[in-house]
């Protein structure tokens, strides 16, 4: 599970020189809102009366409770798998040093009560009606607390977290991880074991759980000691939530869960003693491990005014895979949200890879442990987020009619790299930007080069998965629809073109909530509300279908050839000291406590006449026939050398009346590029360029294209 990287020092790494203050953010207890009852009176927001329903009462629904990284959402279920209530709490992220993202565990946790209380209230349930409760979480966020007290030593720090990005470039050019892929690769050749394979390959990711750990227990004395001491509890969202839930009682979490934490080996099916050594992490740290479909205790009366079963606890991608009704080896299915996730049911086999797909589990039940393999691209939703950011839209659902208006050749291609590039090429240094701006490049131009660069990314990740696939895993899958979910897969021209490209039909469901249908089909089943899978398979339902259209696609592979040369000038952008992830980290006010970050510099567009003297892809030293521009394309009111500090998840408020871009002050040797979404002289589509007073020493000769590198 990684990736190779030269590397020419052969020491181990030092003891990292990280010594930031640990902050407690200890905040007021939000109240929590009082248990609902029964109240047939109450505006049911257009949810269907699920009392009228046959059969439903005393205990026949499911309540199902995803937890992801921008929100936390609870729907309750009836047996036809029709949702009857539904609430949504914002996740707050919290900044409070470069490169850290965190969660507040008592924010997480109210948030969790009250949600559920929300969801039985839109539904006009009481918590008696509910059968069970099935629980999904984001991977790889982890907590640690007193194992005597129960009180948490940290915030969560979740998956975005960047903090460990110096420990993890120690350790993948360490000897200790050379001879580690060296003797895994010499076994793999003596036993032909998958296990060795992966493992000659290995590369240690900010976004693992192993290198955060470690630095946890290498800056926080506390921990330190308790660890020493046997008092040191690990868990991942999931299981800090069981923990609480149990009072303490259940220090446990799933298979699926596990496997996204780097810290644990798919193929033993249990955690990684060797590497727990190596990296000087104790075992007597880490959960219980469990099926996902169980007896995982229950709510107490005293929160929901009844008890209510917990009988699933699994990840969020498995829970999509499940979901998808992607039950059998084979079955694929694609999650767009704020990163895009494809998985293969891989059935009893993990799988193992030399291109960053990596094996993970799905799900564990009474039919045995489900493997996935699964491929990721980190900039998904975050790519339709910056545009939003821009100016470009006010609302992520006119995305698909701008791009289909847009008119012209397909010249402008967008690298969507804010935290580098995942797999196949897994360019942690990789930038993002645009290439190819013209002085008629308008917003159309620019989201269409934004939807496809997505759809180019999914199929880079699809094409790599065909590439490692034993014959007979790709013979099965060929018959088999993709299916699609999450809240990006609403965008018919984003799935149009991957259905294209691909060249296989792309399946929308009616409800792209699959990640808690998938929770509540497992909580469901470990019930007894459903008895088997094949109980489940009517409830299906497509919303659209997506059928590739043939004739357009050999245009539309030369284009995805284009773009992957211009993809080739923004890898390896940023040095060795630094990568997106860390850049961008960089970007966030130290203190702040938004659901994400804006860049806190104006990004500098190069303008190119493709000379083979001078790089594209060189930021500075620009002679005078290549101007400079810096674009101003800003929410209202911001200077370009302050952060914003409205949350970017959500779009600016700005007034119909009030320009959304605003000038900045710049050299008068320097072109202003600045996009226009409100009543100008010019056409609104197209870029206002202010000529420099400076002029050229040679003119152009030809339109030139321009560069633009962005940060998130």
């Amino acid at each position: 599970m990684g990736r190779p990287e030269p590397s020419d020092l052969n020491t181990d790494p030092p003891a990292p020189r990280l010594d930031p203050p640990a902050p407690r953010l200890d905040p007021p207890a939000p109240r929590l809102d009082p248990v609902p009852g029964h109240d047939p009176t109450t505006d049911n927001d257009g949810v269907g009366n699920c009392n009228e329903d046959e059969g439903e009462g005393g205990g026949g629904y499911v309540a199902s409770l995803d937890l992801g990284t921008t929100t936390m959402r609870c729907l309750v279920y009836n047996r036809r798998a029709e949702v009857v209530g539904r609430a949504q709490e914002k996740i707050n992220l919290l900044y409070l040093e470069t490169g850290w993202v965190e969660m507040e565990p008592e924010e997480v946790w109210h948030n969790f009560v009250n949600v559920i209380r929300a969801a039985l209230s839109n539904a006009k349930l009481s918590a008696k009606d509910i059968r069970c409760l099935g629980v999904s979480t984001q991977r790889a966020s982890f907590i640690t607390w007193n194992k005597n007290t129960d009180k948490p030593l940290h915030n969560f720090i979740t998956w975005k977290d960047v903090r460990s990005d110096t420990l993890v470039k120690q350790w993948n050019r360490s000897f200790t991880m050379k001879l580690i892929r060296f003797g895994s690769s010499i076994l793999y050749k003596i036993l032909r074991s998958k296990r060795f394979l992966a493992g000659s390959v290995l590369k240690l990711m900010n976004i693992q759980v192993n290198m955060r750990l470690k630095w946890v227990l290498e800056n926080n004395t506390e921990a330190a000691r308790l660890a020493r001491e046997g008092l040191l509890m690990f868990g991942t969202l999931d299981t800090w939530i069981i923990h609480k839930l149990s009072k303490g009682k259940i220090h446990a979490t799933d298979y699926s869960n596990a496997s996204g934490t780097a810290l644990y080996d798919p193929f033993i099916e249990d955690w990684n003693g060797p590497f727990l050594r190596v990296f000087g992490i104790p075992r007597s740290i880490f959960p219980e491990l469990r099926p996902s479909v169980g007896n995982w205790g229950s709510c107490s009366a005293e929160l929901f005014g009844a008890e209510i079963p917990i009988t699933a606890v699994v990840s969020d991608q498995g829970a999509s895979l499940f979901g998808s009704f992607g039950f059998e080896r084979g079955d694929v299915k694609i999650t767009l949200g704020t990163g895009a996730f494809m998985d293969v049911n891989t059935g009893s086999q993990p799988h193992a890879s030399v291109k960053g797909i990596y094996p993970v589990h799905g799900w564990k039940d009474s039919q045995g442990l489900v493997h996935m393999a699964e491929a990721s691209s980190n900039d998904n939703g975050t790519v339709i987020e910056w545009g939003q950011t821009m100016g470009l839209y006010e609302h992520a659902s006119e995305t698909s009619d701008l791009a289909m208006s847009a008119t012209g050749d397909n010249s402008v291609y967008f690298i969507p790299a804010f935290q580098g590039i995942q797999a196949p090429l897994n360019d942690a240094r990789a930038s993002a930007g645009i290439l190819g701006l013209s002085a008629t490049t308008g917003r159309p131009q620019l989201v269409r080069a934004m939807l496809e660069s997505l759809a180019f990314r999914v199929h880079q990740m699809y094409s790599a998965m065909r590439a490692e696939a034993d014959y007979d895993l790709l013979n099965i899958s060929k018959h088999k629809p993709l299916r699609v979910d999450g809240g990006v897969a609403q965008n018919d021209f984003l799935l149009q073109t991957i259905a294209t490209l691909i060249g296989r039909p792309v399946e929308r469901p009616r409800s792209t909530d699959v990640t808690a249908l998938g929770t509540a089909f497992l909580a469901g089943m470990g019930a007894g509300v459903w008895e088997s899978r094949d109980e489940l398979l009517p409830l299906y339902t497509v919303d659209r279908v997506f059928e590739p259209d043939m004739d357009h696609q050999p245009q539309l592979l030369r284009q995805m050839k284009e773009w992957e040369r211009a993809l080739e000038r923004f890898t390896k952008w940023h040095g060795e000291g630094s990568s997106s992830s860390t850049s961008n980290a960089n970007a966030n006010t130290k203190g702040s406590q938004t659901t994400a970050s804006h860049p806190t510099n104006q990004p500098v567009i190069q303008s190119t006449n493709n000379s083979p003297t001078q790089p594209v892809n060189q930021p500075t030293s620009h002679p005078t026939n290549h101007p400079v521009i810096q674009p101003v394309i800003q929410p209202t009111n911001q200077s370009s050398n302050q952060p914003t500090t409205h949350p970017p998840n959500q779009p600016t408020n700005h007034s119909p009346n009030q320009p959304v871009n605003q000038p900045t002050n710049q050299s008068s040797n320097q072109q202003l590029i600045q996009p226009t979404t409100h009543p100008t002289n010019h056409p609104v589509n197209h870029p206002v360029i202010q000529p420099t007073t400076q002029p050229l020493t040679q003119p152009p000769s030809k339109s030139p294209s321009v560069v633009l590198r962005l940060r998130t």
